[in-house]
């Protein structure tokens, strides 16, 4: 029997194109390579939101996993978006940033973990830092529970969300600007539940 050559399989694989969600403007991501599309499923691609969008947010980068193929073009979405440390840390100045981990479930039912932070225009003490804290991180999961997962990025995209939990943080404390540092979705686990025994 003829062994099938590591050429041969290469010849087998096709290019797909690698788009982003429909509330992101469906733009050209890139292309992934596979024989099947099956074994495109899962894989992720990284691309700025400069890229993405057309602005300037370069600093931005948003990670896609592909979700289901249509005939040669591969659908995805999204699956975490980063912000660049230095971005941030070049508007920390001394002792004036305050950040917290949100966790929790969008109206549309996606597992979502945000880190957002809040810069002051000075110096932060304790008692400040704490209250600053607390409001930022309720305000966060308020976010969360109160929006789908496409608005939801859509709105820490275009500092919407960031803007206006910074005018109810500056009521505390004077507070500069509210950060995005990461934000991670994920699909709910789906349990299947046991028939109960008569």
């Amino acid at each position: 029997m003829a062994k099938v050559t590591s050429a041969q399989k290469v010849k087998k694989k096709k290019f797909f194109e690698v788009v982003a969600p429909e509330f992101l403007k469906g733009t050209t991501i890139g292309e992934a390579l596979s024989e099947t599309t099956e074994g495109l499923i899962g894989k992720t691609i990284v691309s700025t939101a400069g890229e993405v969008l057309g602005n300037a947010k370069k600093y931005i980068n948003i990670r896609f996993k592909i979700s289901e193929v249509k005939t040669s073009v591969a659908h995805t979405v999204v699956d975490s978006i980063t912000v660049s440390a230095p971005y941030i840390q070049r508007k920390v100045k001394h002792d004036s940033k305050v950040d917290t981990k949100c966790v929790g479930v969008s109206k549309d039912g996606k597992k979502v973990g945000l880190l957002i932070s809040a810069i002051a225009q000075g110096r932060c003490f304790t008692t400040a830092k704490s209250e600053l804290r607390k409001v930022l991180q309720r305000l966060g999961n308020e976010a969360i529970k109160n929006t789908n997962s496409d608005a939801l990025i859509i709105d820490l995209l275009s500092n919407m969300i960031q803007n206006d939990i910074r005018k109810q943080l500056h009521k505390i404390y004077p507070v500069r600007s509210v950060e995005l540092e990461k934000i991670t979705l994920k699909e709910p686990v789906k349990t299947e539940k046991k028939e109960e025994k008569k």
